[in-house]
């Protein structure tokens, strides 16, 4: 259920920065790669707790909570490809930090899908038994 939580939270705050909600004005080169800075190491914070929950907690859970967990992982995706369909027809183009941000979130939710999803379902399927029997 963690990996739903983070989901939620770092797809609100993707789309914070779509919607021009979060936009930092710097006044400098320097305040502009610590405003970007910001929102890497948020990605990197989303896929540390996203790694985590794949391999500590999703051991023993049922399959269901891993099927949910998927789904929920597709909304940060889904946002990334919101400011696409943003930057493409919308008359107010998206700004150079929104489309950084987008590429971040949109990397990490994908690291998040491949990676993350693979190993959630490799230990649930190890769990119930369901994995290769050697002989």
């Amino acid at each position: 259920m963690l990996r739903v939580l983070v989901s939620i939270v770092f797809a609100l705050f993707l789309l914070m920065i779509v919607l021009g909600r979060y936009a930092p004005s710097p006044s400098s080169p320097d305040a502009a790669m610590w405003a970007i800075g910001w929102v890497g190491i948020v990605a990197l914070l989303y896929s540390a707790v996203n790694s985590f929950d794949a391999l500590r907690h999703s051991l023993g859970q049922p399959t269901r909570l891993v099927y949910i967990g998927l789904l929920f992982s597709f909304l940060p995706l889904l946002v990334a490809a919101y400011s696409v369909a943003v930057w493409q027809y919308s008359p107010a183009k998206l700004s150079t930090f929104q489309i950084i941000s987008m590429l971040f979130g949109g990397l990490s939710a994908v690291v998040d899908l491949t990676l993350f999803s693979w190993l959630t379902f490799g230990h649930a399927r190890n769990a119930n038994g369901q994995g290769r029997k050697s002989g």
